[in-house]
């Protein structure tokens, strides 16, 4: 192409030579804004580890680079910190929000020896951490490697015409200089008419085209997805939609809301309002997700949660403070029905909806029980739709999570297909599902 651009210079067909340049510019710039996209999610992805940490040494703490974390070394984590790097807890215990890494709806509790993963957050109490493993080989860091890996693959097409056009294109220069030699010099033909066809005939015959018509192609295709909520990294994943016959999903954020809601509300001897706002009380400032969703269900419903002081959070349990002058907890049910403010009856139905993949709290007062509240992070309708479709396409779905194995059940039974629960990132990649079938490779979540 470059030759016969050049050549249509010297014989005055400029604005052919600029068409062209122009068109194979195009394909590249479009190339180029697909790559674009795909470097912003890894940029994303990179932003889930803070960019410092809080050394503590010798009993003194400093604010470091959380980059230069080295194996061994203690750092103190504080309600709402994102944990810098891979460690264990040293010391006192929390709630740990690893949604942003494994996908698992729920805060767990953690304690001294429990792991702990870069980029997930310390939502109740503050923790010493000890480090486990540097920065370049921390949870995030693996899951970039991953979607890096899975950025290189190219297209199937893309490989081929790369391959046929290192044949191809040779022929076609060879064939277009014996064209522009050989009649003039056997027999003595015009130069300027046989330079011109050999030129007409190089741009005809290259495949310029058909190399500008991958990136294209691919370019439309990634944009077109992405109009509709659709993230593909690259032409090897696009050309494997056409072929696909089984699709794994991520849980949290792509089958569910990503944020847990109340789904049931059972008043035992109080009215519901009145449950509520005590709930609301106790919860009132708080910034765990669960709470949160009582105090979204208490507003919903319109009821004012109760005045509330001596707020404090019970680790691993649930909260205390004191609501309307007297005492009062949302709690989990092993933990009312220990201090005796839960019946056997009461604990039962607690324990039938956990079988439902649920979270349970008991708003109790003291040795009184007011109510059970029952949350989980619920199917969006868009997917259990998608998911319907899919099958009646002859596509079957497969649910990938870093959930409970209980809360994972429940979810893909909801929703109609299979499921593999308390997945890390690293998990959702392998091929295998288990079984050692190599039926599906995913890529992202």
């Amino acid at each position: 192409m470059t030759i016969a651009a050049i050549g249509a210079l010297f014989i005055g067909a400029a604005e052919g030579a600029a068409l062209v340049v122009f068109l194979f510019a195009v394909g590249e710039v479009l190339e180029g804004v697909a790559a674009d996209k795909a470097r912003a999610s890894i940029r994303a992805l990179a932003e889930l580890v803070p960019k410092t940490a809080i050394l503590e040494k010798n009993g003194s703490s400093r604010e470091v680079d959380a980059a230069s974390l080295q194996i061994g070394q203690r750092v103190l984590m504080r309600p709402g910190d994102r944990i810098p790097a891979d460690g264990e807890i040293a010391e006192r215990t929390s709630g740990v929000d690893e949604s942003p890494v494994t996908g698992e709806s729920m805060p767990k509790t953690k304690g001294p020896g429990d792991t702990v993963f870069a980029g997930s957050i310390n939502a109740e109490a503050a923790l010493r951490i000890t480090v486990s493993k540097s920065a370049e080989d921390n949870t995030i860091s693996r899951i970039i490697a991953l979607v890096e890996e899975a950025e290189t693959a190219r297209a199937p097409t893309e490989r081929f015409i790369d391959r046929f056009s290192r044949i191809y294109m040779p022929a076609i220069v060879g064939l277009a200089v014996l064209v522009a030699i050989v009649p003039p010099l056997a027999m003595a033909a015009d130069w300027d008419t046989w330079i011109y066809r050999a030129l007409a005939l190089l741009l005809i015959g290259c495949p310029c085209a058909l190399v500008i018509s991958v990136p294209a192609s691919i370019a439309s295709a990634l944009s077109s997805g992405a109009r509709r909520g659709i993230l593909m990294k690259g032409g090897a994943v696009i050309e494997a939609a056409a072929r696909t016959t089984r699709v794994a999903f991520d849980k949290t954020g792509t089958l569910t809301v990503g944020r847990p809601a109340v789904t049931d509300v059972i008043a035992l001897d109080v009215t519901e309002a009145e449950m509520l706002a005590v709930a609301a009380g106790v919860e009132a400032g708080s910034s765990h997700p669960l709470a949160e969703a009582i105090l979204r269900r208490a507003e919903e419903a319109g009821v004012t949660a109760l005045p509330a002081t001596d707020a404090k959070a019970l680790i691993g349990k649930g909260a205390q403070a004191m609501v309307g002058g007297a005492a009062a907890w949302v709690a989990s049910p092993r933990y009312a029905a220990e201090v005796g403010a839960l019946a056997a009856a009461d604990l039962e139905r607690a324990a039938a909806m956990e079988q439902d993949g649920k979270t349970v709290v008991v708003v109790f007062r003291e040795k009184r029980a007011l109510g059970l509240i029952a949350m989980r992070d619920e199917p969006r309708a868009d997917a259990i739709e998608g998911v319907r479709q899919l099958k009646a396409m002859g596509v079957t779905s497969v649910m990938l999570t870093g959930d409970n194995a209980r809360t994972g059940a429940a979810i893909a039974a909801l929703m109609g297909m299979e499921h593999r629960a308390e997945l890390m990132p690293e998990d959702k990649s392998r091929r295998d599902q288990g079984d050692g079938s190599p039926r599906w490779r995913h890529h992202g979540w």
